[in-house]
């Protein structure tokens, strides 16, 4: 039964600057020239607050798959993306509510051609006694790298989204989760120094990070904090493989920036909340992709029918292994990235819920090597009613090299089963129950 408000939450407004992961090949290629994609600021009212099937964001895993003389092709970041969208709640011929989501991914190379499987994550909640309110918020803006001899771009924003929530429990109960992201940057040469034209659309990251936090409550109305922040910077090699081939910074990136989030209201009979904070430090060219296996009990006392968790943040920052000179500049090709939630499982009878972790950011030997701080923040929710199902699909994306890319390292096989059509954006359907 849907909950109707009196009045619809209002977002607050803004633009700011941002960057993200999508990826080049490491293979040297000649300047790209760059066609400037239009990048408009955005912002949208969150959802009216109502009761039925919800999904929750558990994670991504992005992995480039394609080989290069026996080794991984690694790229830059353009655009890179995981995201639950279209949420619709359906009778049964039962009565009871069917719940349905589209889950879109989105990433791509810039010059070079590669494929890959992408995997969404996300956990359907379906009979919960809660209240759950969607906000979609979209900033745009550009960056502008230092001019130094280590030059940096550099996005650090936050901003609040204000539900209201006229039915809200006195003494409410609320998590504040994720429900996926897009971000893409893109290179308008009008905007560059003169003599400094574009070099594709992508990025070098070296930290990046997406967080959600604590939620403040006044009255009906609840005040959530997002931040986002992409730092980028030139590569130890510059980009290639001096002096053959060095691929300059972009002085200015305009980017963009789609965050999708959910919060969800209960009272301290139907919903409980725990943090959950998982860390790993390790190189970029670790491949072990060890899970981290996480077990959390309620501190009340229940009952509780269902469990499960929800993302929170996620991100990682690489940073320099010795003392050269070069390696001051951070930036690197990625050849993957993966931070999910999985393996849940949940005992009524002990009330404890198993899940495990993975934050994981990795490139080939044929990147330099740097250390990776990564981390993956979640809320695991108790619920006094209804059922939790954990579900994961993989997409297909790939991409044919452009005009740009080097003769020798030129790829355009995209088709078949193993490689999928040519696109850098594909979607699956997840259902509830």
């Amino acid at each position: 039964m849907r909950h109707k408000a009196a009045t619809r939450a209002s977002l607050w407004r803004s633009a700011s600057l941002l960057t993200t992961v999508g990826l080049i090949a490491c293979a040297p290629a000649a300047p790209e020239a760059v066609a400037p994609r239009t990048l408009a600021p955005a912002s949208q009212e969150p959802s009216v607050p109502s009761a039925g099937p919800f999904f929750l964001w558990q994670g991504l895993d992005h992995e480039w798959l394609r080989s290069f003389f026996g080794a991984r092709v690694p790229h830059r970041v353009s655009l890179l993306g995981s995201e639950i969208t279209n949420e619709e709640t359906t009778p049964k011929p039962s009565g009871a509510l069917r719940g349905v989501a589209t889950f879109a991914f989105a990433q791509s190379t810039g010059v070079d051609g590669n494929f890959m499987h992408p995997v969404g994550y996300v956990s359907g909640v379906l009979g919960a006694s809660v209240l759950t309110s969607r906000a979609t918020t979209e900033l745009s803006g550009t960056d502008d790298a230092s001019e130094a001899e280590h030059p940096q771009g550099r996005v650090d924003e936050v901003r609040t989204i204000a539900f209201d929530v006229p039915n809200a429990p006195a003494s409410a109960v609320s998590a504040f989760v994720l429900q996926g992201f897009e971000f893409e940057s893109s290179c308008d040469a009008s905007k560059q120094p003169v003599g400094r034209p574009c070099n594709s659309n992508g990025l070098w990251p070296y930290e990046l990070r997406v967080s959600l936090g604590e939620c403040l409550q006044r009255q009906k109305t609840f005040s959530c904090p997002i931040s986002f922040r992409i730092f980028r910077a030139w590569t130890p090699n510059k980009g290639g493989l001096p002096p053959f081939e060095v691929k300059p910074l972009n002085d200015k990136l305009d980017w963009k920036l789609r965050l999708r989030s959910l919060l969800i209201i209960g009272d301290p009979s139907t919903l409980e909340t725990v943090s959950v904070t998982s860390k790993s430090d390790r190189t970029l060219h670790d491949r072990a992709r060890d899970a981290h296996v996480h077990t959390v009990r309620p501190n009340g006392s229940g009952p509780y029918a269902a469990a499960t968790v929800g993302v929170t943040g996620f991100g990682f920052e690489l940073y320099r292994l010795g003392d050269s000179n070069r390696l001051r500049n951070l930036g690197r090709y990625l050849g993957g990235i993966r931070f999910n939630i999985d393996d849940e499982a949940f005992d009524r009878v002990s009330r404890t819920l198993t899940f495990k972790v993975n934050h994981d950011v990795w490139a080939p030997g044929t990147v330099v090597e740097s250390g990776v701080r990564s981390s993956l923040d979640a809320r695991a929710l108790f619920f006094s009613s209804g059922a939790a199902i954990h579900q994961e699909k993989a997409g297909s994306l790939c991409i044919n090299s452009s005009k740009q890319a080097p003769f020798f390292s030129r790829w355009r096989a995209c088709g078949g089963k193993k490689r999928g059509p040519e696109q850098s954006r594909d979607s699956v359907i997840f259902e509830i129950p």
